[in-house]
């Protein structure tokens, strides 16, 4: 497969990706803009700490969910889940924070994933493969409540990275290069279990 075939197929998987998610997660969508009506607009003045959000990549897609773990070195800790499809996984993922300027964060990551997936096996029968995937790479992320106060805590991502994945009875591999976008909706998770 050249340069271009690749390109094609990335876009195309995260096209795809997309639409499933649209059509399987109508009550995560739901959930999150209730979480957006009920939380007011003075979350920009307390320390959110806590995101929930989706996460599409080349390897990972599914919900998300991060929690601050260290204030003094950035990091945060994140878990991307996805139990629907052809296509599952259970990731974790340790973030750190590189630089932050204006309403941009820069980061980068390293990841843990169980990955299986449904597909044709070598003998030619439908199988599931089950492996362990590792990723590393970088982000950044656009905080638009920034922009203006006014907007909710939300943050959009997106990442570049490299991952090692390899299916072995399916013969799939996803090793190389790896895109990634997604949006989180950041709050104080302390304030909103006091409620």
């Amino acid at each position: 497969m050249n340069t271009l075939q690749n390109h094609q197929y990335i876009s195309l998987n995260l096209y795809k990706r997309g639409q499933y998610f649209l059509n399987t997660n109508k009550y995560f969508i739901f959930i999150l803009l209730l979480l957006l009506i009920s939380t007011s607009t003075t979350a920009a003045t307390t320390k959110n700490n806590t995101a929930i959000g989706y996460l599409i990549s080349s390897i990972d897609h599914g919900l998300s969910a991060k929690y601050k773990l260290d204030s003094k070195y950035n990091f945060t800790a994140q878990i991307i889940l996805d139990l629907l499809g052809s296509s599952r996984n259970l990731s974790a993922r340790v973030n750190s924070t590189i630089k932050t300027i204006n309403y941009w964060k820069i980061y980068g990551y390293g990841q843990v994933g169980y990955y299986s997936r449904r597909g044709r096996c070598l003998s030619l029968k439908s199988c599931t493969d089950n492996t362990l995937g590792f990723a590393g790479g970088t982000g950044a992320e656009l905080n638009w409540q920034k922009l203006n106060p006014k907007l909710p805590p939300l943050w959009l991502n997106a990442e570049i990275g490299f991952a090692a994945l390899e299916y072995d009875d399916i013969n799939e591999s996803s090793t190389g290069i790896t895109l990634g976008v997604g949006i989180h909706y950041y709050f104080d998770l302390d304030s909103f279990i006091k409620r």
